[in-house]
């Protein structure tokens, strides 16, 4: 059963960066999988789509589920990520201000012992008795 006709899903494949070597083999000889990576994103939610029509109730309400669980998590990611990149961005930029400021000369302390010499003298000896 197919679900569109041959020539569309040919071009479909062209259009993700496939190459067309003969009628039976297409080989991806790009070096952009992003793209290729999206399209595969955008062939498996429509495919979702015509599964869902599909599914009973119960199986549809779990993939949907499914689906909201993926989405938040993938929200969550994408907030930690940008949270990560500020963070970055004001270590960069502290180190910027860090680096301009021009470092004191350091004065070295003044050592006091054993610049006074005094000269060992025995005590003097006690008369008495």
């Amino acid at each position: 059963m197919s679900l569109q006709p041959e020539g569309s899903i040919i071009e479909l494949v062209e259009a993700l960066g496939y190459t067309y070597l003969d009628d039976e083999i297409h080989a991806f000889a790009g070096d952009y999988f992003d793209v290729l990576m999206d399209g595969s994103t955008l062939i498996d939610a429509e495919t979702m789509t015509l599964k869902k029509k599909h599914m009973s109730e119960e199986e549809r309400a779990k993939q949907e589920l499914i689906e909201k669980n993926k989405a938040e998590y993938k929200a969550k990611m994408k907030a930690e990520a940008e949270y990560k990149k500020q963070m970055e961005e004001l270590s960069q930029k502290d180190r910027k201000v860090k680096q301009a400021e021009k470092n004191k000369d350091s004065k070295g302390n003044d050592i006091k012992f054993g610049a006074n010499m005094v000269k060992f003298e025995p005590p003097a000896q006690q008369r008495g008795g």
